[in-house]
């Protein structure tokens, strides 16, 4: 059971006469009497008479201290630790008047609420400055503490402690420094840290809140599975240099939640049922918990030396500090009924402040040591070699409609919906025509033919570029889209173009952009990058560019819940499953397995497995992760839902994608949240769009933590419409 270790002694106005404060003090000579009793009379009676001034109300003043003062009135404590003997307010008027600042912020019907709540710290290194914020701050009625280890110098670092307090057990000094700024404190110690024996005991409770800050990796699982089992909340913080973060697990809300939310199943089930683990696999398993993606570099290092030149893992005490504020947050979040949902929450002193996230940023230190701890399956080289054209064949050919057919070889590198590549293309003699393929239409993916038309928006752009690197393009008729045509692409001086006179670093950017799917590491956003972007919008269509981190977050759960939406669908998943490709079939439309990370035994098997069974969940779960790693989102709007607009969307995209590619950066598409459901409207309340605008494309922007891979494509030939 819980004990009340080192807790003080205290005699409760009406239990004590002065006789028993007498012998107390001859019994325990060399105690320090401090009266403070008077002084918090003055201060209690300006609370409850705020609008009075003691010196000048001697009459109100007289009946209040006459009501309060006497022999035994008020409470003594002592502390056995510094062996002093207070005289201050009893319970009520203490709780009154510590209370007094924190009104209209919290209601008195509120902090009665909190009261009732019990919450309990597991580990007290990170966790002790979380339960001195929760008693500071009165967030609840009863602190359960638990840690076994003692105080060492090295933790001076993170943690608020005296030079005296090297040496004493974490429990003991954290229990102090509560009671010192509350004697009346309700706390329970577990001074054997969390056992498989005690932590029955010490989650309990319908409302109890759970922080879990151990490092042994089993009783992590055991605490969780124990949370699951009462269906209470449980949260981790996790102090990654000057970021923070914060991992929700509402088992009270969802019972059926995995521990850990399901990102280390595996370990879970094979600890549980006796496995040993190793401590590079517990390092392992601890940076996968957290997230590769999250943990700064330096931090990364310090995985690799720990046991070796470093005791622990490095941390900062600033975070640590601010983990308590967060803790307290969080708690009169869920015990007032806020809405906190489950989930991963990532706080940075760099987004405060509007810096970029150096710590995060992928040199190529990180790269070494994000290869050497990453657990991907690993993609073969030639999945990630871009396609290679030779910009000199324009010149080696005679005709225009071979000139024209080059520079096609190049449109056709535009990113498609699930690489469907809806186009088909004709070619005449200084001109060509643009066609819809709707045999490419995605009827439970895309209903509208939105991403279809966007798709060709990228491929006309792409046309457009390459004939401006070559100085052959003129101009472009789009036509009203009632038919299949598109668009007719008119070009100039295709004889007299000068090999000399080629951008090649347009044509370049066009061959090695690619959609990428993954996490990302920080990608800084520039004046001129917002710039650029907002310099994209017209009349037809707008632009948004999302960096707020919460509204970031906003966008993957809605993402997520889009995707949910879609894999419960049979005829999604049969439509899905017949576009995704084994690593060795031929197909050049569709998604080849190596584009979305699989081995090669992987992709035969997922396609059928995704037919018949909704893994909606887990794949929405895997892209919220690779989601909130962005450092932006951009959404693009248009007032009207017809093909016009979404070939300028399209055009705009492409736009932006290429201009990424020379800084490193890259984009990740999702169009879940606007084609799922009525989610749309979430995604524009979001945003903030405007008026009539509604969203019709987003993507996420962020620099590569993995290779970019490069999906085939169909060639010209088979495009061509004689």
């Amino acid at each position: 059971m819980g004990q009340e270790m080192n807790a003080p002694k205290i005699f409760r106005e009406g239990s004590y006469a002065q006789k028993d404060l007498a012998d107390f003090r001859r019994k325990n000579s060399g105690t320090e009497v401090i009266d403070i009793y008077d002084e918090q009379l003055d201060e209690l009676f300006e609370i409850l008479h705020p609008q009075l001034d003691p010196a000048t109300s001697d009459e109100t003043y007289e009946r209040f201290l006459k009501s309060r003062q006497g022999a035994e009135k008020g409470s003594w404590v002592f502390f056995p630790w510094s062996k002093q003997l207070l005289h201050i307010l009893n319970e009520a008027d203490f709780l009154a008047l510590r209370t007094n600042r924190n009104q209209y912020l919290i209601t008195e019907e509120e902090q009665q609420k909190l009261q009732k709540y019990s919450v309990g710290v597991a580990g007290l290194s990170v966790g002790g400055s979380m339960a001195v914020a929760l008693a500071y701050s009165a967030a609840c009625g009863e602190l359960r503490l638990a840690d076994k280890d003692s105080f060492s110098t090295s933790n001076m670092n993170r943690v608020r402690i005296g030079i005296g307090d090297i040496g004493l057990p974490k429990l003991d000094v954290t229990m102090r420094q509560i009671y010192e700024a509350n004697p009346y404190a309700r706390i329970q110690g577990f001074a054997d840290g969390i056992t498989k024996d005690n932590v029955g005991q010490f989650i309990r409770g319908e409302k109890f809140i759970l922080f879990e800050e151990v490092d042994d990796f089993e009783m992590k699982i055991r605490l969780r599975l124990e949370a699951q089992k009462q269906k209470i909340p449980l949260v981790m913080q996790t102090n990654l240099g000057d970021n923070i973060l914060v991992d929700v697990e509402r088992y009270d809300l969802e019972p059926s939640l995995k521990p850990f939310n399901g990102q280390v199943d595996k370990v879970v089930d094979d600890i549980l049922k006796g496995g040993q683990i190793t401590e590079e696999e517990k390092k392992r398993y601890a940076v996968q918990i957290v997230g590769i993606e999250n943990v700064p570099t330096r931090a990364l290092e310090s995985v690799r030396d720990i046991g070796r030149t470093l005791v622990g893992r490095p941390q900062f005490y600033s975070t640590v500090a601010i983990s308590g504020g967060l803790a307290a947050y969080i708690v009169r979040q869920v015990a007032l009924g806020g809405n906190l949902p489950t989930g991963r929450y990532f706080y940075s002193l760099a987004d405060i402040f509007k810096q970029p996230r150096l710590d995060l940023e992928l040199n190529p230190k990180r790269r070494q040591i994000l290869q050497a701890l990453s657990r991907k399956p690993p993609i073969k080289k030639r999945y990630v070699q871009p396609p290679n054209l030779d910009s000199g064949r324009l010149f080696s050919v005679a005709s225009h409609r071979d000139k024209i057919a080059h520079l096609l070889e190049y449109a056709l590198l535009a990113p498609s919906t699930h690489n469907t590549q809806p186009w088909k293309v004709k070619i005449a003699e200084n001109y060509c025509q643009i066609f819809v393929d709707h045999r490419r239409q995605l009827p439970a993916a895309d209903r509208l033919k939105r991403d279809m038309y966007i798709s060709l928006g990228a491929f006309l752009k792409n046309l457009e570029i390459a004939a401006r690197a070559f100085r052959v393009y003129r101009h472009t008729d789009l036509t009203d889209q009632t038919g299949e045509l598109v668009a007719e692409v008119h070009f100039v001086n295709l004889n007299r173009a000068s090999e000399k006179d080629v951008d090649l670093r347009a044509l370049q950017l066009i061959q090695t952009r690619s959609n990428y799917r993954g996490p990302f590491a920080p990608f800084p956003i520039s004046d001129e990058l917002r710039s650029f972007i907002a310099g994209l919008s017209h009349r037809q269509i707008k632009l948004h560019l999302v960096e707020e981190r919460a509204k970031i977050e906003k966008l993957a759960e809605l993402t997520a819940e889009g995707l949910k939406l879609a894999y419960n669908n049979p005829a999604f998943r049969r439509e899905i499953s017949s576009w995704i490709n084994p690593n060795t079939s031929g197909k050049k439309a569709g998604i080849p397995g190596f584009a979305l990370r699989m081995p090669t035994l992987t992709s035969h098997i997922v396609p059928k497995m995704i037919r018949f069974r909704d893994i909606g969940p887990k794949l929405a779960e895997l892209n919220y992760r690779s989601f909130v790693s962005a450092s932006a989102v951009v959404v693009l709007s248009a007032e009207k839902e017809e093909p016009q607009s979404w070939l300028a969307i399209g055009q705009a995209a492409q736009e932006i994608f290429l201009h990424l590619e020379p800084q490193g950066g890259a984009a990740s598409i999702y169009v879940a949240a606007v084609e799922m459901g009525d989610l749309s409207q979430s995604v524009k309340e979001t945003t903030e769009i405007r008026g009539k605008q509604k969203p019709q494309f987003l993507f996420c922007i962020g620099k590569p933590i993995w290779p970019k891979v490069y999906s085939p494509r169909e060639s010209l030939k088979s495009k061509l419409i004689s």
